[in-house]
């Protein structure tokens, strides 16, 4: 499964790959990974970040809360 270029972004590491200094190539590798992102996959991805411990149910339950918040401004 592809990175989220913006999780890279937010969170860099030093050993993973290094992301375009250039918006619209950054914006570029985020519609790649927004493609081949459905909602079955996220949902398999968020099971396996909560189950290895990448993220708690308090910062799951935060994110969707703020995803739902912004989702009333596409509507």
């Amino acid at each position: 499964m592809a990175s989220n270029p913006l999780m890279q972004f937010l969170q860099p590491q030093a050993n993973g790959p290094r992301l375009p200094n250039n918006p619209l190539a950054f914006a570029a590798e985020f519609r790649k990974f927004a493609a081949g992102m459905t909602p079955q996959k996220a949902e398999e991805q968020v099971r396996q970040m909560l189950a290895d411990g990448r993220m708690t149910q308090q910062q799951f339950d935060a994110l969707k809360q703020q995803a739902q918040d912004l989702a009333q401004f596409w509507r």
